[in-house]
């Protein structure tokens, strides 16, 4: 703004009050704008969903076994946290969040644990070949690829068969899963959380030490990939146990469904809960299920 420019760097500073400020932005038409995602679902149809996965959850239980069933996905932990809110035009479909040269920069990586809470070996997506390849780099298996995040089919046949068919199974039983995965996802309820805290600390360590290297345009270049990987293998260890536990039974896997965190939740927890709607259909998927294997906490 033209007031900040004038008086910005002035020993007089420019103060107004939040009237002022309310009428300045009607006179131009501006309103505050915060980020946020670009589909959402109506409560109902979150809830419906969560209730028909978590029966059908149920249903399968029985037949896993928690050692052998892994639960996978990627996350990416940006060096820079963006910016939520800012001032533009009103009704504006396009904001522009201006960011500082470390707010491009982001380590992308897939977590894995077992049902029975093992955590295995963290893999790394590196941006930086025309082809993809692997290596291991310290603890971390890196995979560097032209792009940034997951664009490839994880695993081998066996795999690959496997999540064809429960891919086939989901179909068959009708489930969508789309919009769910922060409230029924082990990784996105808790452990990714706990993580990226303590990337967090690593990352601003390395911010603040004179290991940063500068490019002529004065932008910082990203950090080595070992050093990425010391950070990730470091911080994966350093997750706690009963963190990771607790995010697994929090999706599904704890007998008592009010334990579940859908459950727990401020929006939906009362959604989620009452007794015609989820524990009907729960008990019954319970009853349908003939096979026992490892029994859950």
């Amino acid at each position: 703004m033209t007031l900040f420019d004038e008086t910005g760097n002035s020993a007089q500073r420019f103060v107004a009050s939040d009237n002022w400020v309310t009428r300045f932005m009607a006179r131009y038409d501006l309103s505050m704008r915060r980020r946020t995602n670009l589909t959402t679902l109506t409560d109902d149809v979150l809830t419906d969903r969560a209730v028909s996965y978590m029966a059908f959850l149920e249903e399968h239980k029985p037949d896993m076994d928690p050692a052998r069933v892994i639960m996978m996905d990627e996350t990416a932990v940006f060096f820079e946290d963006p910016c939520l809110y800012t001032v533009n035009e009103h009704g504006a479909h396009h904001v522009v969040m201006r960011s500082t040269g470390f707010a491009s920069m982001r380590v992308t990586a897939m977590l894995s644990v077992t049902l029975s809470g093992k955590k295995l070996s963290p893999v790394i997506i590196w941006k930086g070949t025309t082809t993809t390849t692997f290596e291991r780099v310290g603890g971390c298996l890196v995979i560097q690829q032209p792009k940034a995040w997951a664009v490839f089919g994880v695993g081998f046949d066996a795999s690959a068969h496997r999540e064809a068919c429960e891919g086939r199974v989901c179909e068959e039983e009708d489930q969508d899963v789309c919009g769910l995965m922060p409230y029924l996802q082990a990784s996105d309820v808790g452990i990714y959380r706990s993580f990226k805290d303590r990337m967090v600390g690593l990352i601003t360590a390395w911010k603040e030490s004179d290991a940063v290297t500068y490019t002529r345009g004065v932008n910082p270049r990203p950090p080595f990939v070992e050093t990425v990987a010391d950070w990730v293998s470091t911080a994966w260890k350093r997750v706690p146990e009963e963190v990771v536990m607790s995010s697994i039974y929090g999706c599904g896997f704890d007998d008592d469904f009010k334990e579940w965190f859908i459950s727990k939740h401020d929006v939906y927890g009362d959604l989620f809960r009452p007794s015609g709607f989820s524990v009907t259909r729960i008990q019954t998927a319970r009853r349908t299920s003939t096979t026992t294997t490892s029994a859950w906490r």
